[in-house]
């Protein structure tokens, strides 16, 4: 699978799913084996499941403003943010050997207030996993979070992920997802060619800015 093609299959089905609820279910082209980090029960899904349940989403009113987020993480500065790194021997599709393609995930925090669910879809059998937060995926570094704010915090979510390509699987990303809609991707040189937000609401007016929600589901 290669980069346009993976980016092209994401975008797609987010285009078609990805109002307040969930989106993004990737080409089976991608991994077909399943994530060691999927710690959720198991659930049928396919993309009839995704049809009928962003037909339900549609019918259902705005669930209004995020949950509070622990102290810590509410008031991380941009450099404090910044510096939370994911560990990257715990990426999703670590355990596959000579893949070309890995993801990592973005914490929650600062103004990234709404989580965004990922979830391992195994598409041999139609059976998705979902991939809980824990302080444990991640590096702190010298953000100078309190980690014990987040003990059994495992709905807390994520804020995004991004994709990495062979051969620098942990390196440099080549296409990130950050919130309910933005998104950016690199070019053959691997300079940033493409950023945008698939939807932006009230940017006009003197209120904050709102963007919708969305789930993940990786394959």
């Amino acid at each position: 699978m290669n980069r346009r093609h993976f980016l092209k299959s994401s975008m797609a089905v987010a285009a078609v799913c990805g109002t307040s609820g969930f989106a993004s279910l990737f080409s089976q082209a991608a991994l077909a084996q399943e994530s060691d980090i999927a710690d959720g029960q198991t659930r049928r899904f396919d993309f009839n499941v995704l049809q009928s349940m962003a037909h339900d989403l549609s019918r259902q009113p705005w669930s209004g403003a995020p949950r509070a987020l622990p102290d810590t993480l509410a008031n991380l500065t941009p450099q404090a943010y910044n510096s939370i790194q994911y560990d990257a021997s715990q990426s999703l599709w670590n355990n596959v050997k000579e893949r070309q393609l890995d993801v990592q995930f973005f914490h929650v925090g600062m103004g990234f207030r709404r989580r965004v669910r990922m979830f391992s879809l195994d598409p041999a059998n139609q059976q998705a996993r979902e991939i809980h937060f824990r302080p444990e995926l991640f590096q702190y570094n010298d953000a100078g979070v309190d980690t014990k704010q987040l003990e059994g915090q495992t709905d807390l979510g994520f804020a995004g992920f991004r994709v990495f390509k062979a051969p620098e699987l942990a390196r440099r990303d080549i296409v990130s997802f950050l919130g309910a809609s933005y998104f950016r991707a690199v070019d053959s040189t691997y300079q940033y060619g493409l950023s945008a937000r698939g939807l932006a609401i009230d940017t006009y007016t003197d209120s904050l800015e709102g963007v919708p929600g969305l789930y993940l589901v990786l394959v």
